[in-house]
């Protein structure tokens, strides 16, 4: 992945259609300082080919934007497939203006998909340009704020105290060569889990026992044994 000093943002859409609305969004990217990316300005002579070239700016993307109207272009719906592969974030807007009995069927079966309360993402509206830009400035900045506020969460104190008295039973495991690690939280039982998944991972349980033995007893799941000597 190439590196650069600006956030870079992959806009897709039906190029021709959504040409003013594409400028907009590139506009309305640079006063917050970020770089948006739409093929006509940006892919230039390579020796790549199309499809190469916009899969490999999705992959160096920070944030991938897809910007919907009346039709459908041939590579739109894989564009964003990939983005969703390399699991990037993505936004979602839909221009509602002049659409009754125009959209083409496959682009509403696939807002509609995408729009599913429980299952889909938060499409949002507009119907002009400079509705556009403002959304675009809005929703760019939330983003940016959620990343770095991710970024900054501070760790669970029982996460930290269950890594340190894993380290210790890892470290006697170690000596020993005998016996297993089990993480039991309720019912559940994490088996074989290492200190870096509990740092790293941020939903570790508010309440985690952990258990050292060398036999596990038949049909248990959550105990308390002593190890056997």
């Amino acid at each position: 992945m190439s590196i650069y000093p600006r956030l870079r943002v992959f806009v897709s859409s039906k190029m021709e259609e959504l040409a003013p609305e594409r400028q907009a969004i590139k506009a309305a990217l640079d006063t917050l300082k970020v770089d948006g990316w739409v093929f006509e300005e940006d892919a230039g002579a390579r020796a790549t080919s199309i499809q190469q070239t916009y899969l490999q700016e999705i992959e160096d993307a920070d944030l991938y934007v897809g910007l919907f109207w009346i039709g459908i272009g041939e590579y739109t719906i894989g564009e964003y497939e990939h983005a969703q592969k390399l699991g990037k974030d993505c936004l979602i807007y839909e221009k509602r203006s002049n659409i009754d009995e125009n959209r083409d069927p496959k682009l509403q079966s696939f807002l509609d998909k995408l729009g599913r309360v429980e299952t889909g993402q938060t499409i949002q509206w507009f119907e002009t340009n400079e509705e556009l830009r403002e959304l675009i400035q809005q929703d760019i900045a939330r983003w940016q704020t959620s990343k770095i506020r991710e970024r900054q969460s501070p760790i669970d104190p029982l996460a930290e105290e269950a890594v340190r008295a894993v380290t210790k039973i890892a470290e006697e495991k170690e000596r020993t060569k005998r016996g297993q690690i089990y993480f039991s939280a309720c019912s559940r039982t994490y088996r074989e889990t290492s200190p870096s998944y509990l740092l790293e991972n941020k939903s570790v349980p508010l309440f985690i026992h952990i258990h050292y033995y060398l036999k596990k007893p038949k049909g248990s799941e959550c105990f308390d044994q002593e190890p056997a000597t």
